[in-house]
C-alpha cells in the first residue's frame, strides 16, 4: 500500500490545483497521506481551501461518516455525492475520449461491484481467520458504497446525453449469465482478476497526480475516494481465494481470460457511449 514517505505520493505537494484538497477531504485526518492532509489545497484559480473544508461535487457538499463498521483498517466512507448540473458533459479537460473512457468504466461498477460482493460473501461464513473476517466486512461495505455512488454518477451522465443506462443493462445481463454459468470458485477468481485491474488504476491515480490533470475539480473527489478505497481493500478477494479455494489453474486461467475481456469490453463500452 501507499505510505506517507512514498516518493510518488510526495508529488501531491504543491499541486497548483484542487486534487490535493479533494483527497484530503475524503478523510480530513487521513493518516496514510499526512503529506497531503497537512497542507491547504490550492485550486486552479489560486483560491485556498482549508484542509478540512468540503470539496463538493455540487454546491451541496457530500456528507461523509466516519463510524467504524468492523475491526479492520478497511472502513467504508459514505460520501453521498451530488453532481452539479452546470458541470460540462466532457468534464475531463474537455476531452471526449478521457471523459467517456472513465464513464465506460463507471458504467460497469454498480453491477460489477455487486458481483464482487456476492462472490466474496459466498465464502464469508466459512472463513475462520478473525482478521480476514473483519477485512471482508470492510471490503463488502466499501464495494457497496462504490456501486451506489457510481450509479448516481451514471445517472448524471445520462442526463448529459451519454447513454449510460444502455451499458449498465448490458453489464447487468452479463453478470447474471456469469452467476448462472460460473462456479463459485471461478466467480471469486474473476473478482480477484478484476480487483487487480481496479487496484492498478487506483495506484495510478494516487501515485501520478498528472494523470488527473485537467479533470473538473468538482469531479475529483469521486475518483480519488474510489481510488483510496480500492487501494485499501485490493488484496481482500485474493486472500479469501487463497484461504478458501487456492486453485492455481482456476485463478491463472481466469486472470488470462479476464485480461482479454477487460480490454475488449472497455473498448466496446466506450464505443457504446459515443
Amino acid at each position: 500500500g501507499l505510505r506517507a514517505g512514498h516518493p510518488r505520493i510526495k508529488k501531491w505537494h504543491n499541486r497548483p490545483w484542487s486534487a490535493r484538497g479533494a483527497l484530503a477531504h475524503i478523510d480530513g485526518h487521513y493518516s496514510r497521506f499526512p503529506c497531503i492532509a497537512a497542507q491547504p489545497a490550492i485550486t486552479a484559480t489560486g483560491k485556498m481551501i482549508a484542509m478540512n473544508a468540503k470539496a463538493p461535487i455540487s454546491p451541496n457538499a457530500p456528507r461523509r461518516t466516519s463510524q467504524r463498521t468492523n475491526g479492520s483498517d478497511i472502513q467504508p466512507r459514505r460520501m453521498d455525492f451530488e453532481f452539479d448540473p452546470d458541470m460540462p458533459r466532457y468534464w475531463f479537460a474537455g476531452d471526449q475520449f478521457k471523459t467517456l473512457l472513465l464513464t465506460a468504466l463507471s458504467c460497469t461498477f454498480p453491477e460489477g461491484e455487486r458481483f464482487f460482493v456476492r462472490s466474496v460473501r459466498h465464502y464469508q461464513k466459512q472463513i475462520t481467520d478473525p482478521e480476514l473476517r473483519e477485512r471482508v466486512k470492510g471490503f463488502i461495505g466499501q464495494e457497496a458504497h462504490h456501486g451506489n455512488e457510481h450509479e448516481h454518477f451514471n445517472t448524471f451522465m445520462e442526463s448529459k446525453g451519454v447513454p449510460t443506462q444502455k451499458v449498465h443493462d448490458y453489464v447487468h445481463e452479463g453478470m447474471k449469465w456469469m452467476a448462472k454459468k460460473f462456479s463459485p470458485e471461478r466467480q471469486l477468481a474473476k473478482t480477484c482478476a478484476l480487483e487487480h485491474f481496479t487496484a492498478m488504476l487506483a495506484e495510478l491515480m494516487l501515485e501520478e497526480p498528472e494523470f488527473l490533470e485537467g479533470m473538473d475539480e468538482r469531479m475529483l473527489p469521486l475518483w480519488l475516494w474510489h481510488a483510496v478505497e480500492e487501494s485499501e481493500h485490493k488484496a481482500v478477494a485474493f486472500d479469501v481465494y487463497a484461504d478458501q479455494v487456492d486453485n492455481y489453474w482456476v485463478r491463472t486461467s481466469e486472470m488470462a481470460l479476464t485480461t482479454v475481456e477487460f480490454i475488449g469490453f472497455t473498448i466496446f463500452h466506450y464505443i457504446q457511449l459515443r
